[in-house]
């Protein structure tokens, strides 16, 4: 009985073992076809979405080109039936749209076809909405049970849209201000550029995604290694179709002759090697998000991460590191002259230098458009990021080959170095570009480094012009009047207006130490306005005193100038006969025509034109000959250093007699010593001004000398004061 059981026992051991080997085998192979599917299916999906993730930046980088391509030309178009345009340019339709008038004009030749626009309003009016965003949604196909979808924010104001049973590639930028004022367009209008879909491309955006071929199809095809994304998001109407990679099923193929025979083996090895390819496919997605499309090196996403790194390392091991900001100096010219596509090559080919200069554990990073940034690593003196800096400065020392043609660029760089400048990522950052800044200040094609006082220049630049926008809006700056005197300098024959800021905290503030600020804050139009208000209304005090007036350069551009001029002398009553503009020699070279136009309008009100800081800059005689000046201004930089038989005599005996010759007014600036005095007398200048005589002076105190008959005091000794603050100081004026 004993023995029966055990043999019972040893007998239905085999079977059992067989059962649980077969149970094991089973389910190992059940496994193994399981992993087998969940790695085909996981494998196809993550390329299909790698993939469309291409095309989507592929598509985007295009419609950025296009955007900028419209950009570009915005300016140079016109509205209406007379208007021009290039049509080399890729646009199949150009609309101006003007949300305020409701209306959408083509603009160009065709403007008489403006019903066009009917057929493309329905698909641009979520362009119109969204603005800034392209959306490729509704990623269909038939690779697993779930549809995948993708959504990018691009950094160009672009979409894909479906009008007239065609695809269109379409990009909106906004009407440029002067092309609005021009035509009479109201707030917000833009420029909408439609360009078709085509064969070419279609091969451009394949080419940049890594896809073999792109198709467009009325509907998504049956095949099911097919995959299809919608030109819009409504998901209807046309899709951009391409035949899918099939990783997974290559990897079925690759392993199905071996899984019978040696499937308990190769389950674990499959699983394996699925789980590594996704991981693969994983880390190759993290690092296109974190690369610059066009030149391959790190974006502004990467550079941040990488910046967070080396913080967090050097907390452990105490090493410092810098961040070089580089800005290629002339880039704007390259791409103007030559075209995107040269401009292209150019940051790929600086992009390439960068990376062949650094070492292998620095990082470089394109910020975009032609900004790029260097991570040095391991920094221990300011002298390592000199030695980089000095590096990087050689690489476009070359000329560089564009279409056979030969252009230069050059580099300037900002360096800021953690953590002697700043412990934080963002004031890094902001550090590096205050000394790229400097860099770009002191004249280009050199290397700066971060210093406190950019800081402070930057925090004092934004306070000074909080204060001077409030100083002009409340009345609270000052005009006083220099004194333009006959040569023997007994009379007074005119005054030059000259504007003054009392700071009620910081004193006087000198001209130019708030001028330069008021034109690049865009303060020198109001500014300039307020002081010809201010001398028109001063003048009527003296009706026989001609004022003359500073204009700038930017001031006298604007295209409402004339009109301004003439709406102040109207409101203040003032006599235009005895008002003087005085002009730079800038402002006659940069703009001839629209300048020489200006000037005739002025002067048939009967305003005075002089030519100041005559001899200083161009000094080409045929200004004189073609602008209607009335009067030169002899630079007081001639007289500094005058002496009788000098080169500096020289020259401004010459510019009296030219002066005279022509019928013009001749007046030196800047006399402050009774030699320079004796001199001009002698070779004829018909007016003089400068310390001399006297410092500018209030309203009142002219106004004192006016009913004195204009009779100046007797010139005083040499440099009675050593500058004009002293002088305003002992005034009482600060």
């Amino acid at each position: 009985m004993l023995r029966g059981e055990t043999e019972r026992h040893q007998d239905a051991g085999p079977s059992r073992r067989l059962v649980l080997i077969s149970l094991i085998t089973s389910v190992t192979l059940v496994s193994m076809v399981l992993v087998l599917a969940w790695g085909r299916a996981n494998h196809n999906n993550a390329s299909a979405n790698y993939e469309a993730s291409s095309l989507v930046a592929a598509a985007t980088h295009e419609l950025q080109a296009q955007t900028r391509d419209l950009r570009d030309m915005a300016g140079q178009i016109g509205i209406g039936p007379a208007s021009r345009i290039d049509r080399g340019r890729p646009f199949d339709r150009l609309f101006v749209i003007d949300p305020q008038a409701g209306q959408a004009l083509e603009a160009g030749p065709d403007f008489d076809k403006t019903g066009d626009y009917a057929a493309f309003a329905e698909q641009v009016a979520p362009l119109l909405a969204t603005s800034r965003t392209l959306t490729l949604a509704g990623l269909r196909g038939r690779l697993s049970e779930d549809a995948a979808t993708t959504t990018v924010e691009a950094a160009s104001d672009g979409m894909f849209i479906l009008a007239n049973q065609e695809a269109y590639a379409a990009s909106l930028v906004p009407v440029p201000e002067a092309l609005r004022v021009r035509e009479g367009l109201g707030q917000g209008t833009v420029l909408v550029g439609l360009r078709r879909v085509s064969a070419d491309f279609l091969a451009r955006v394949s080419r940049l995604a890594g896809i073999t071929t792109l198709d467009i199809v009325p509907h998504p095809n049956s095949d099911e290694s097919l995959i299809a994304v919608p030109l819009n998001p409504t998901g209807q109407g046309a899709f951009v179709e391409w035949r899918a990679d099939r990783p997974g099923d290559r990897l079925v193929g690759q392993i199905g002759s071996f899984l019978v025979s040696f499937a308990a083996l190769f389950a674990g090895l499959l699983a394996y090697q699925t789980t590594l390819r996704l991981a693969d496919n994983e880390s190759l997605a993290k690092r296109l998000a974190g690369q610059d499309l066009l030149s391959g090196l790190a974006n502004r996403f990467r550079l941040a991460q990488e910046l967070e790194a080396q913080i967090d390392q050097s907390h452990t091991t105490g090493n410092g590191f810098a961040l070089l900001c580089i800005d290629l100096d002339r880039f704007k010219e390259i791409n103007d002259t030559f075209g995107h596509d040269a401009g292209d090559r150019l940051i790929v080919h600086v992009a390439q230098k960068i990376r062949e200069t650094i070492r292998s554990d620095d990082l470089a990073a394109r910020l975009g458009g032609d900004e790029f940034a260097v991570v040095q690593t391991n920094v221990s003196t300011a002298a390592d990021c000199a030695a980089l800096a000095q590096r990087l400065l050689t690489i476009v020392q070359e000329p560089f080959d564009v279409g056979g043609q030969l252009a230069s660029v050059g580099m300037s760089i900002g360096i800021a170095i953690y953590p002697y400048d700043t412990d934080n990522r963002d004031q890094l950052m902001r550090h590096a570009d205050l000394a790229l800044y400097k860099a770009k200040r002191d004249g280009r094609n050199r290397f700066c480094f971060y210093e406190p006082s950019l800081s402070d220049e930057l925090s004092l630049g934004q306070s000074t012009e909080a204060d001077l926008r409030r100083a002009i809006a409340n009345d609270e700056l000052n005009v006083y009047y220099q004194p333009i005197v006959s040569p023997n300098g007994e009379t007074m024959v005119g005054v030059e207006a000259l504007v003054r800021w009392h700071h009620p905290e910081r004193g006087l503030i000198k001209p130019e130490d708030f001028i330069g600020l008021a034109e690049s804050r865009g303060l020198i139009v109001p500014l300039g306005e307020w002081v010809l208000r201010r001398a028109c209304e001063d003048s009527l005090n003296w009706p026989d005193l001609r004022v003359a007036v500073n204009v700038s350069a930017l001031q006298f551009r604007q295209k409402s100038f004339v009109a301004n001029v003439s709406k102040i002398i109207a409101e203040t009553g003032a006599n235009p006969a005895r008002l003087e503009l005085e002009l730079t020699e800038s402002v006659v070279v940069d703009d001839v025509d629209t300048t020489e136009e200006a000037m005739v309008q002025l002067r048939s009100m009967g305003i005075r034109m002089a030519l100041d800081d005559f001899g200083t800059s161009y000094s080409s005689l045929i200004y004189l000959r073609r602008f209607a000046f009335d009067k030169i201004k002899i630079d007081r930089s001639f007289l500094a250093s005058l002496e009788g038989t000098g080169e500096n005599a020289i020259i401004v005996h010459s510019v009296v007699h030219l002066g005279r010759a022509l019928g013009l007014t001749v007046t030196a600036e800047g006399v402050e010593t009774r030699e320079q005095h004796r001199f001009l007398q002698a070779v004829g200048a018909h007016e003089l001004q400068g310390f001399l005589f006297a410092k500018p002076l209030t309203s009142v105190e002219i106004a004192l000398l006016y009913q004195d008959g204009c009779h100046m005091p007797p010139p005083k000794a040499d440099a009675v004061y050593e500058d004009e603050e002293e002088y305003l100081l002992l005034q009482g004026a600060a």
